[in-house]
């Protein structure tokens, strides 16, 4: 049975996993469900025969979205996590059409192209705070990771309580731990897209919102992005089976550091994405690593917790 023949439906909207998040190049591969989507016929839900430079141009919508083809739907998500995914320059935010997304694997070092996005703590900042500038994120430096699953609403004075990443509890409730029983941990963020939406009419704070007159609409072409990260072992890290980074973590978003070592090496095992169409339709993909959380056959992910 390949790998994706393994796949579990992680989505209701988009059942695509991620399996051993980019790798290795040798194993990199077109998923199954391009198979039956090629007759969609629209640049965003076709699967192209070879990886090269164009796919690193987000496409734009998934068509025929109207007619409910799930197949057209599940390959533009593909498509699309092939152009976030690709190879960026951290200095410009953008995609790195001279390299190539297959040498994007294990601890090979860079950023791809949704680490470079503005993290939501960096936009909806309390005043006096100013929002960061665009490309202003320390794309590529070490990361402090302070959301988890069992964080409580993070309200601050004069920021809106919608704000991404203020509710980290998972969509079903609880915790979400890894394999090993230590909490999994996740950034938020946004591309310039939203983030330019967001500034522009004042709606990272309370005050802005209150002010704005109409309905709040992101525009086309809008993209937020939810990265489960897993503390890894040493042993994990040698397998070079994950798509790695440097990160301080905490074990709540007030800043108690976990118990264990920091900084720590981190694998990727989960990425969702929501984008918006031109069309106004918002689709929701869910990629996960085989070696995210516990099987359905243990029941481990709601007992005691180790750090």
């Amino acid at each position: 049975m390949s790998q994706h023949d393994r796949c579990g439906l992680l989505s209701t909207v988009l059942p695509v996993c991620l399996l051993a998040l980019l790798v290795s190049s040798a194993r990199a591969q077109l998923p199954q469900v391009c198979q039956l989507a090629q007759r969609v016929g629209c640049a965003g839900s076709t699967c192209p025969t070879t990886i090269t430079s164009s796919m690193a141009v987000v496409p734009t919508a998934a068509c025929p979205f109207a007619g409910e083809d799930q197949n057209g739907v599940d390959a533009f998500a593909w498509n699309l996590f092939i152009a976030l995914n690709w190879p960026a320059v951290a200095q410009i935010c953008q995609a790195d059409t001279s390299q190539s997304i297959l040498n994007v694997h294990g601890n090979s070092g860079g950023v791809v192209v949704w680490e470079t996005f503005a993290p939501d703590t960096t936009v909806f900042v309390p005043p006096p705070q100013q929002p960061a500038a665009w490309c202003a994120q320390n794309a590529g430096k070490p990361k402090v990771l302070r959301q988890i699953a069992k964080a409580s609403p993070q309200v601050l004075p004069g920021v809106p309580a919608f704000g991404l990443g203020m509710d980290m509890t998972q969509a079903i409730g609880g915790v979400l731990t890894d394999q090993h029983g230590r909490f999994v941990r996740y950034e938020l963020l946004m591309n310039q897209t939203e983030y330019t939406y967001i500034l522009s009419n004042t709606l990272w704070n309370k005050q802005g919102q209150a002010a704005f007159t109409g309905t709040i609409t992101l525009p086309p072409g809008s993209i937020e992005i939810k990265a489960a990260w897993k503390v890894l072992s040493e042993a994990e890290i040698a397998t070079q089976r994950f798509y790695m980074s440097q990160a301080t973590v905490y074990n709540n978003a007030n800043g108690d550091p976990s118990p264990g070592k920091n900084p720590v090496t981190i694998g990727l095992v989960g990425l969702h994405i929501v984008f918006k169409d031109p069309n106004l339709h918002q689709l929701w993909a869910t990629f996960e690593h085989v070696d995210n959380a516990p099987t359905v056959n243990t029941h481990e992910m709601t007992k005691a917790f180790s750090f």
